[in-house]
């Protein structure tokens, strides 16, 4: 299941190598626990959204080597609100604002500050569809750099036709403009670092 997958991965980044399977949650808690307490490690979990996930992870606090850190990104807050959490320290990250965001995908785009003048609206239309999300911003403003209107217009459909919460599916969009399987899987290694 889902556990298992999570659990082979990040054996697998602790270790270096590619994990054994693990038959059961229990196996791979053990295995875990072996691999992670004799090396610092930094463990990041993105988008977290489950109180149960997050608290069976944080319980694991006192397996880690000294000087281990922990960094979990959420959406939800009140993930936090329980005893289980409340040693951690918390950095809320502020969304960057409308000139930022323009900033980010501008330089991405087109290798200056700001858009060019005949790309402001398809600009604005490109951020206004990442919903103000800085890795989509710079995947598709890479992606559309030095293309033609056609392209960035086709882009725009698609992004359209995407809803706002499948961000993977509108980096797909830039995925799919990339000129080769090696450039491809290039981006696939990155994008799962």
């Amino acid at each position: 299941g889902e556990w298992g997958r999570l659990q082979r991965q990040l054996l697998s980044n602790v270790l270096g190598k590619k994990a054994e399977k693990i038959y059961n949650v229990d196996e791979g808690v053990t295995k875990i626990q072996e691999a992670i307490h004799c090396r610092r490690i930094l463990l990041v979990l993105d988008d977290v959204d489950d109180r149960d996930q997050l608290n069976a992870v944080l319980g694991m606090r006192e397996w880690f080597y000294p000087g281990s850190k922990i960094i979990v990104t959420t959406r939800n807050q009140h993930l936090f609100d329980d005893s289980e959490v409340c040693s951690c320290k918390m950095y809320k990250v502020m969304p960057l604002n409308a000139q930022e965001l323009i900033r980010l995908f501008s330089w991405h785009a087109f290798g200056k500050e700001k858009p060019l003048e005949d790309h402001e609206d398809l600009t604005e239309k490109v951020i206004l569809h990442c919903k103000g999300t800085p890795l989509a911003l710079k995947v598709l403003g890479s992606s559309l750099c030095d293309r033609s209107t056609e392209v960035w217009e086709s882009a725009l459909r698609k992004l359209k036709a995407i809803p706002d919460n499948k961000i993977l599916e509108k980096l797909r969009i830039s995925y799919d403009l990339l000129p080769d399987d090696d450039v491809q899987k290039i981006f696939l290694d990155i994008a799962c670092f």
